[in-house]
C-alpha cells in the first residue's frame, strides 16, 4: 500500500461480568469477522483492520521491565482513505449492527476513547 492512510485506532475494555477468554474470543473472532464482512468495509476502502489484545499477562510483563501500561484490554485500529470514507462507514448501517454488537462483550458506559493519525 503506497498512499498514505488515516489510522483510527479505538481503545477499551471488557464488560466486568465478561471472562478474559470469553472477551478475547468473542472480540478476536466474532466482531473481527462481522468488521472485515460487512458490505461496507470494502465499499468505503477501508485498507486494513487490526487489534491488538493486552491480555493481563501481556500488561504484567510490561510493568515486570519497567513499563508505565495503558489501561485499556483492547485496542482495534482501521485504516481508512480519507476522512470521508470513516464518515461513511461510521455512519452506514452495517456499522450499527457493529455496535449491536460491542454490548456483548465491549464496555462502553464511558465511550470508546479513539485516536487518529
Amino acid at each position: 500500500m503506497s498512499e498514505a492512510c488515516i489510522k483510527l485506532s479505538f481503545f477499551f475494555n471488557k464488560l466486568p461480568d465478561v471472562s478474559y477468554e470469553h472477551f478475547y474470543k468473542h472480540y478476536g473472532h466474532v466482531h473481527a469477522d462481522l468488521t472485515v464482512g460487512t458490505k461496507a468495509f470494502g465499499q468505503f476502502n477501508i485498507q486494513r483492520y487490526t487489534q491488538h489484545h493486552a491480555t493481563p499477562e501481556m500488561r504484567e510483563k510490561l510493568r515486570s521491565i519497567g513499563m508505565s501500561v495503558l489501561d485499556w484490554d483492547a485496542c482495534s485500529t482501521l485504516w481508512v482513505k480519507s476522512w470521508e470514507d470513516a464518515e461513511r462507514f461510521f455512519g452506514s448501517p452495517e456499522y450499527s449492527k457493529l455496535a449491536d454488537d460491542c454490548k456483548h462483550f465491549m464496555d462502553t458506559s464511558n465511550g470508546i476513547p479513539c485516536m487518529a493519525g
